[in-house]
């Protein structure tokens, strides 16, 4: 981020999770909430998605879609279980769920593969439209169409899934479009 500030590009930012003084840059806003609806050509999420909860990632996930322009780009990438799953050699890394852990720092990491990533998106994001990212370890890139077909406007938190992370992944990688992926 502050790479692409010091290159002369206009970058908002904001960031509740980490601690000020580890920030490359100060936050443009407070609450997600602040920021205003379909306001962004580009959103890069670098690896947050795998450190936070899944009613959280969700949230996020949603709140980027809101804030991008018709046509706008997010950039997602977050660490894949093979990264993780290496720190299982870490006596006080311990698996606390299905390609989850806490780290020996207390840090919580959700280990995704690409196809349960992308199964995960378009299951919290129907209408988006996927397609590959150049960028990390498990990557995406979501495209709001021009003319989306449903309003992210109802609560975050009425959203559930309705397919077990099986069914999605089983579902994902039977489909002749993971191809692109």
């Amino acid at each position: 981020t502050k790479a692409l500030a010091d290159d002369g590009y206009d970058i908002d930012g904001y960031e509740p999770f980490t601690q000020p003084e580890k920030r490359a840059i100060d936050p443009t806003y407070e609450a997600a909430s602040d920021i205003p609806s379909d306001s962004y050509d580009v959103v890069i999420n670098n690896a947050v998605l795998n450190v936070v909860p899944e009613i959280t990632r969700i949230e996020i996930l949603q709140e980027i879609y809101r804030v991008l322009k018709p046509n706008g780009r997010a950039y997602m990438n977050l660490m894949g279980w093979n990264n993780i799953k290496g720190r299982l050699d870490n006596p006080k890394t311990k698996l606390v769920g299905p390609r989850e852990v806490i780290t020996g720092k207390g840090t919580f990491q959700k280990g995704y593969t690409q196809a349960e990533f992308v199964a995960f998106v378009k299951q919290v994001l129907p209408e988006a439209e996927l397609g590959r990212s150049k960028f990390g370890d498990v990557k995406l890139l979501i495209t709001k169409p021009a003319d989306p077909s449903f309003s992210l406007e109802k609560s975050p938190t009425s959203l559930r899934l309705k397919m077990t992370r099986k069914q999605i992944i089983e579902s994902i990688e039977g489909s002749k479009d993971w191809k692109d992926f």
